[in-house]
């Protein structure tokens, strides 16, 4: 009875040794998990934000999705001995590799498309590509030329999406274009232009009509001095049919 006593302790002994030795890890391993679960922490805080929807971006319409940070190698191996209650950094590691294993629910892709696209029109309405121009200023900084009060007072034009947030000009707008003239005073003359501009934000135009500001960058001639034109920059928006 005795015998088998000392035998069950050993047993004991040699099993809680062994979940020591293995459990430990190096100082280079040490930094390693630090830097891992650092930057799996700070993912798993981006997943939790954006699991059901896309990610905006400034450029492009829509963001990649941020990739996993991969795990140490050797993590799985130190995790198997170790108990449920087991606290310290390994610890918490084994638990960050757990849901790494596990990922997200299944339908988090579905559902990620559907709502991206549940308002989303199958069509843009010809209207909703015309654009009121206003506010356009010189965009040549510190150049020799004098704005002398030139100033693009209202246009139109229309837009079409290059991709993105990005969109160009199909064929070139108009614009009241206020110039100085040679008795110091200011003349109001028509203009056109063309190039591109960037959607900034969505809002509200007063009596609740969804409309998009954008910034556009813009090259602009009059008749009567068409060689040369303006370098300019101003403001547009759009109207839509929804929010």
């Amino acid at each position: 009875m005795r015998k088998s006593v000392w035998i069950a302790c050993l047993l004991a002994a040699l099993v809680s040794i062994s979940v020591s030795v293995s459990a430990q890890t190096t100082k280079g391993q040490d930094q390693e998990l630090k830097t891992w679960v650092k930057n799996y922490k700070s993912w798993q805080e981006w997943r939790n934000r954006w699991r059901n929807f896309l990610q905006f971006g400034h450029i492009a319409r829509y963001r990649d999705r941020k990739p996993k940070p991969e795990p140490p190698g050797w993590l799985a191996g130190e995790c198997a001995p170790l108990f449920e209650d087991s606290q310290g950094l390994l610890a918490e590691a084994c638990v960050l590799l757990k849901d790494w294993e596990e990922g997200p629910d299944q339908n988090v892709i579905q559902q990620q498309w559907a709502n991206a696209h549940a308002d989303r029109p199958a069509h843009t309405k010809f209207w909703e590509r015309v654009n009121l121009d206003g506010m356009y200023t010189l965009s040549e900084f510190g150049s020799q030329i004098d704005s002398g009060g030139l100033l693009g007072l209202v246009g139109m034009h229309l837009s079409i999406e290059l991709g993105g947030r990005a969109e160009i000009y199909p064929f070139p707008g108009v614009m009241l274009l206020r110039e100085p003239n040679a008795t110091g005073g200011h003349d109001i003359s028509p203009a056109y232009d063309w190039g591109f501009s960037i959607r900034l934000f969505n809002f509200n135009f007063p009596g609740g009509k969804p409309a998009i500001m954008h910034v556009n960058v813009v090259k602009v001639w009059t008749f009567q001095g068409y060689q040369a034109g303006y370098n300019m920059v101003g403001m547009s928006m759009t109207f839509k049919t929804r929010q």
